[in-house]
């Protein structure tokens, strides 16, 4: 019993570990080295000065889909045991995020080489560039509105199989699945041009936040019967 305690603990942590990993380089894609410039007003020109950058973090949107099927695997095992079928839902929802985030990345891509483009020109067609970058700009965010969506499933089906399983206490699986519906409401919220409320994702946030501090510190909780 002593034996399968520790691998629990050890998984737990590493499974922390992966939550914290890509929760920072969702991050630093989003505030620090592509949503700056992929979204700001030059976009034209910001995107190809910060071509570095912007590369760095769709290696990074690959890493981060490849995290999120590694915590699928890793878990599969144990959330098995509670619900077969649950448990490669997850799996098939977490491959179905990084395809989403493979298409968004192509749409930052398609971006950067626009930018790349209007910025070799020497005397660049306004009209000819604006069009172009009108289509690559709204390409771009609305395959990040639908990551972001489709990654609100494997969420979802992780925190519900938290609370079957009981491997933490109940109320930081509650608190999950209550974040992951106002993640949907506020992106919905932009995609029909109601404003934009950022302030609904604080509640998940602040749960991935305490789950990886409580995965770091006290793991997973035995039972028995698991």
């Amino acid at each position: 019993m002593e034996a399968r305690i520790n691998a629990n603990k050890t998984l737990a942590k590493t499974i922390g570990v992966l939550i914290l990993g890509e929760s920072v380089i969702g991050f630093l894609i989003n505030e620090v080295l592509a949503g700056p410039f992929t979204f700001s007003k030059d976009f034209l020109t910001s995107v190809s000065a910060h071509s570095s950058q912007v590369t760095i973090a769709m290696l990074l949107g690959i890493i981060s889909g490849v995290i999120s099927i590694s915590t699928a695997i890793l878990l599969l095992p144990i959330f098995k045991k509670q619900s077969e079928k649950g448990a490669y839902a997850y799996l098939v929802f977490s491959i179905v995020g990084f395809a989403a985030v493979a298409a968004d990345n192509t749409s930052i891509q398609s971006l950067l080489t626009l930018s790349k483009e209007y910025v070799k020109a020497a005397n660049p067609d306004a009209h000819y560039f604006q069009v172009l970058g009108a289509v690559a700009y709204a390409t771009r965010l609305w395959t990040h509105l639908m990551t972001l969506l489709v990654a609100c499933l494997p969420l979802t089906a992780f925190y519900y199989l938290l609370l079957i399983t009981k491997l933490i206490p109940r109320f930081i699986s509650v608190w999950g699945l209550i974040g992951i519906p106002l993640i949907a409401l506020a992106v919905l919220l932009i995609i029909f041009d109601k404003g934009s409320y950022m302030l609904l994702f604080v509640p998940f946030g602040l749960n991935q936040l305490f789950l990886v501090v409580w995965l770091l510190t006290k793991g997973f909780q035995y039972r028995e019967h698991a």
